[in-house]
This record gives C-alpha cells, structure tokens and sequence, in this order.
C-alpha cells in the first residue's frame, strides 16, 4: 500500500489515513494455524496475504488483551476470581448468576477483543475484519465475516495458492507480533503474568 495518506506500521499492520481504502483485515484463530500444520504460521500468513488480505493478525493478540486485564483483577481483590470469556461459559455460568457475580470476571471473547483492538489501530479509517476459526464469538458484531478453518484453506487451494510452498520468512513485510507475555490460550493468564504482577 502506498500514497500520500499512509502514515506507517503499527504492530505488524499497515496503517493508512482516514479517507484511504483498506484491503480486509484477518484474524487467525489458534485452530486455522493448527488446521494449516505441518506449514508453519509464517507460510499461512504468507498465504492469506497472497489471497488479498492488507494484514493478518493472531488471534492471540485478543488472548493477551484480555489476559492482562485478568492479572490486574486478581491482583486488586483477595477472593478467588472466576474468568469468564466464551459465550458458551457465559450461558452456563448464567443460571448461578447471583452467587458467583462478586468473583466473576467478564470479558469479550479473544476474537472481539482482537477485532476492537485492529479497529482502534486503523481509526478512523474502516476496515472489514474475517475471523477464521471455530469459536462462536466470531459473530459478534465487531467481525465482518467469519470463515471455518476448513473454508479457509479451501478458498485458497481454489486460487492455486498453496501453503506449504509460501514464503517461511518476512522480507517486504513487517511481521505481526505473536508473542505471548501474560496469555495462555482463550486469554486465561499465564502464570509467569501472575508472577510478575503478584502484589509486593
């Protein structure tokens, strides 16, 4: 992408100015990446990029959002803490509302907060977002388009792209961090996270 309104990278994804018009946006969930093996995640990014998407984002940026906000709800209270970030969990967790309310900690779903997250990063410019992978919050209304992971790989056999021949390394592009520092998957802290936020 280029012209006069570009005004650079962000974390791994290009950022353009307000009136200039963006390529839709993917997030990888964790289950596309594993649908893809034995290519590694570079080669699948390689590959969603040669079937037109301007950037694609782990789904694992969403994990860390979520798992930060977690660390800093366990260390601000001395009770236990239920975390609860699936719709699914949230259903169940529904009918025991009322005794479990003081210790649960709510949040969107990895990748609604991933999606929120590449949408402030592009603000105000729109972009469309796809989510690929199985988690039912890829419905929400923050996500434009969601995709299975068998879909996913079909569409680009049916462009003749392949995975496993894409490139296995970054040279024109800057590569999306998916570096884990608080996250496990399904944004549930990790506990070198607790340990280095653990209160003095």
């Amino acid at each position: 992408m280029s012209g006069p309104l570009l005004t650079g990278y962000r974390h791994g994804i290009c950022v353009a100015g307000p009136h200039e018009p963006h390529p839709p946006v993917l997030i990888l969930g964790t289950e596309a990446v594993l649908a893809a093996a034995p290519a590694p995640p570079l080669q699948l990014i390689h590959a969603c990029m040669s079937a037109g998407f301007s950037a694609v984002v782990p789904g694992s940026w969403g994990d860390e959002l979520i798992a930060a906000r977690a660390i800093d709800r366990v260390c601000s209270t001395d009770g236990p803490v239920v975390q609860c970030s699936c719709p699914l969990v949230s259903r169940r967790l529904a009918a025991h509302g009322d005794a479990l309310a003081p210790m649960v900690f709510a949040s969107v779903a990895p990748p609604v907060a991933t999606a929120l997250y590449v949408r402030a990063l592009y603000a105000p410019a729109v972009v469309e977002i796809t989510f690929a992978g199985a988690c039912p919050a890829g419905a929400d209304p923050a996500i434009d388009a969601r995709v299975s992971c068998a879909e996913l790989l079909e569409t680009l056999r049916e462009r003749g792209i392949d995975v496993r021949t894409a490139p296995t390394e970054f040279d024109s592009v800057l590569p999306p961090d998916r570096r884990r520092l608080h996250s496990e998957d399904g944004g549930t802290p990790a506990g070198r996270g607790l340990d280095r936020r653990a209160p003095a």
